[in-house]
């Protein structure tokens, strides 16, 4: 499998303009320092629970499904869309 991809859009808008106590605080709230958070924001994959913390405190600006669009319906699968099927494939690929 290759590299994941992720949505740094949403995470790059959410910290634009925050200084960095403001981006370290965003961090410690989130349980990771300032430093990691900037490293997933230039292509570290994002961990799910720190996708979903982010998508917490910034009241949905990041989403859990931007920050790991490659795999998020196999980690929340209450966010798959109908019909979508688990790892990428068809609802018809599947037998459904």
């Amino acid at each position: 499998m290759g590299a994941m991809r992720h949505n740094r859009d949403e995470l790059k808008a959410y910290l634009s303009g925050m200084s960095t106590e403001e981006v370290d605080e965003i961090a410690i709230q989130c349980g990771t320092t300032g430093g990691h958070l900037r490293n997933v924001l230039y292509g570290k994959t994002c961990a799910p629970v720190l996708a979903t913390a982010l998508e917490d405190i910034s009241g949905g600006l990041v989403t859990r499904r931007g920050m790991r669009p490659d795999d998020y319906a196999d980690i929340w699968p209450d966010l798959r869309e109908e019909g979508e099927a688990h790892h990428g494939a068809t609802a018809e690929e599947q037998g459904a």
